[in-house]
């Protein structure tokens, strides 16, 4: 298309321009093969549109990821605080310690009994998941213990949403009566009179009278203290193997046992500890070290297997023999 003529308003024609030379006030303009702004008189820009440009890429990224952090650690809070709400709703497991002293002669004195009742009470108090009971009647008498047992149980009533068991502790002398039967022999009974000693059938009876129909309960029955006495006419003390039996014929799948030892098996009690490893290991597995799968929950089987690895290591290590508990029942619950 040929170029038209233009003249100014006077007729004239505008003076014409050197395009050959650069002009001192046109725009600079970005070298594309360089990066760098060149003016467009040849001179130096001082610092090109490249590194404004960078810059503010620099500040837009930056601030990006600060946001996307503040993001992120707003909603890690809000996650860690909702899960320790629904961890607080949980109710607390009950323990009661049921740990009579004070035996009289010829009977053994009961090893540590007193430390075992103490190392569960300073492990798991103040802990959440578990609620630490001790018997405030007496307990040396069937008839004391057996109340204590029963009102524990009636007044633990189980969340719908988390119903956690009941669990005891229960260290008394376990033997064996004239009938067969196994039995706990308690400070105040006669211990050359096994009618006066507590049948443990008794004990298994009063559990499931006074339980709520829905409770699962744990005992946990550190009552293998002795193998052989002549004082008190022992042979061989079949406690454990009879408690077992009764068990299997109850079948209860709310009521399980585990056991300080397996057969004819004694437990230990070590005065270097100041307690025995039964106890010890138990409050350290209630409190967290019986999670085998470490999915923040604990069930009676895992308990048992943290029981048995522990204390039987312990056994062997400090006595040079086997101590490994036993666990008694036909399902497995959750305990906490």
């Amino acid at each position: 298309t040929p170029l038209r003529s233009v003249r100014l308003a006077n007729g004239e024609r505008p003076a014409a321009r050197d395009i050959t030379r650069p002009q001192q006030n046109m725009p600079a303009t970005p070298d594309w093969r360089t990066g760098n702004q060149q003016p467009a008189g040849g001179g130096s820009s001082g610092g090109g549109w490249s590194q404004q440009s960078g810059r503010g890429v620099w500040t837009h990224t930056a601030t990006r990821t600060v946001s996307l952090l503040l993001l992120a650690g707003t909603l890690a809070g809000l996650l860690f605080y909702w899960g320790d709400l629904i961890r607080r709703d949980k109710p607390p497991a009950p323990l009661l310690v049921l740990a009579p002293s004070g035996y009289r002669a010829p009977a053994p004195p009961n090893a540590l009994v007193a430390e075992d009742g103490a190392q569960l009470v300073s492990t798991l108090a103040g802990y959440r998941n578990v609620r630490v009971e001790k018997p405030d009647g007496d307990i040396a008498t069937s008839e004391g213990f057996l109340l204590t047992l029963g009102d524990f149980l009636r007044n633990h009533r189980p969340s719908e949403t988390h119903p956690r068991p009941a669990i005891i502790y229960l260290n008394a002398i376990g033997l064996v009566n004239r009938k067969g039967e196994p039995c706990l022999l308690l400070p105040d009974h006669a211990p050359l009179d096994d009618s006066s000693w507590l049948p443990w059938s008794k004990v298994v009876e009063k559990v499931r009278e006074t339980r709520q129909p829905d409770a699962a309960v744990l005992l946990l029955l550190d009552a293998q203290h002795l193998d052989t006495d002549w004082s008190l006419g022992v042979i061989q003390n079949g406690f454990t193997p009879l408690v077992r039996e009764q068990m299997a014929e109850e079948d209860d799948p709310r009521l399980l046992v585990i056991a300080a030892a397996s057969g004819l098996q004694t437990r230990l009690a070590h005065p270097a500890t100041a307690c025995s490893p039964f106890a010890h290991y138990a409050s350290a597995g209630l409190r967290g070290g019986a999670d085998e799968d470490n999915d923040s929950a604990i069930a009676a089987s895992e308990l048992a297997t943290y029981l048995r690895r522990e204390v039987n290591a312990w056994a062997l290590r400090h006595a040079g023999r086997a101590q490994p508990p036993a666990l008694m029942g036909r399902k497995d619950v959750a305990l906490l």
